[in-house]
């Protein structure tokens, strides 16, 4: 078999919509309204792009949630985790851009809400409250459930695209083509990890499962997990990203002389109201290149030291720290001196060095 997709391929062709929402359907394990939107949204991006895919990363679905819309658009379109043609964006919206390589394409969201279920399927909504929200075991109401999710599904086949649709074109910039990475053995369990996943422990190589932390993707989305329940974790998000001159690895020495922007994403512009009246501000990014930590060891200089002595990116939690010398504001691109963070780096927050408090 030469195009394992070549079954899929002709249902595309001929517009067989209720074909690929079957075929949808052995993978997701049964009917239901988003798995079809996820399928059509597909079937819309394949179309628009003119593109096949042979599964390897020559076209990007770059995808806004995780809910049964996501079976819809893997089986439709042949990105998938698997062949790292899908991109995850831990969002929460029921959308997703389908992209080529150079990174042009449309972004597709779902209208669909509470308000289009009440309009079209009144029912639809209390059967769902009763089954899958308050998770009541009443075996007629799941029944009548999956019938109406099986008719709305192959329904929502025939609505017109506007009706459930946002669509607009787009221009992203995609990750670079997936590396192979090496493979490195556990000193603990004795199992194969990549490179870049791996952790130090007691100075000794060790997986994520065996340093008891790892980021782990389910219903509620990425988030952090680790085995020992006596701390607390939560989210950070990005309010922007340094533009630098600099990538890895670099000498914080010579960054710290050159000028670069910090580039504050647009919704969180007006949060910058008088930061030109403060000479130096702090900023507080993300090691986002950062893996693995040792509590004590060499560090620069050839010193030994503990890693909360030391200004080491490798860090329990990779947060970095720097006062820098504010330049110039541009609308949402602050122009600095003295940051130490490469190209690309996640600003978490950024404070005003005040001197009454921190002198």
């Amino acid at each position: 078999m030469n195009n394992p997709r070549e079954h899929i391929e002709k249902m595309i062709e001929r517009g067989d919509l209720e074909g690929l929402l079957r075929k949808a359907g052995e993978l997701h394990g049964h009917f239901c309204p988003f798995l079809s939107l996820g399928v059509r949204a597909g079937y819309i991006g394949v179309k628009n792009l003119k593109v096949k895919s042979e599964g390897m990363e020559e076209f990007l679905a770059i995808i806004e949630t995780n809910n049964c819309f996501s079976d819809g658009v893997q089986v439709t379109t042949g990105c998938s985790f698997g062949n790292n043609s899908l991109i995850y964006r831990d969002i929460g919206k029921t959308a997703v851009s389908f992209v080529k390589r150079d990174g042009r394409g449309l972004r597709i969201l779902v209208k669909v809400d509470d308000e289009w279920f009440d309009k079209n399927y009144p029912d639809a909504t209390r059967l769902f409250d009763k089954v899958v929200k308050k998770r009541e075991e009443d075996k007629k109401a799941k029944e009548r459930l999956q019938r109406l999710w099986q008719k709305i599904s192959f329904d929502i086949l025939s609505f017109k695209e506007e009706e459930i649709f946002k669509v607009d074109d787009v221009n992203i910039k995609v990750p670079d083509y997936a590396p192979i990475f090496e493979s490195v053995t556990c000193s603990f369990c004795g199992e194969k990890v990549i490179q870049p996943k791996a952790r130090e422990k007691e100075r000794k190589t060790v997986c994520a499962c065996c340093f008891s932390e790892f980021y782990q993707l389910d219903g509620e989305g990425i988030s952090f997990y680790r085995e020992d329940k006596k701390q607390n974790y939560f989210k950070l998000f990005p309010i922007g990203y340094v533009e630098s001159s600099f990538s890895p690895p670099s000498d914080p020495e010579r960054m710290r002389e050159k000028e670069s922007y910090l580039f504050i994403f647009p919704e969180y512009e007006e949060g910058l109201h008088r930061i030109e009246e403060s000479d130096f501000i702090y900023v507080i990014f993300y090691f986002h290149k950062s893996s693995g930590y040792t509590l004590k060891g060499k560090r620069r200089g050839g010193e030994i030291k503990g890693v909360f002595a030391s200004r080491s990116p490798h860090r329990p939690s990779p947060i970095g720290l720097t006062r820098v010398k504010l330049i110039a504001r541009e609308k949402n691109r602050l122009k600095v001196r003295g940051l130490d963070a490469i190209d690309g780096t996640p600003i978490l927050d950024i404070k005003p060095y005040a001197k009454d408090i921190d002198g």
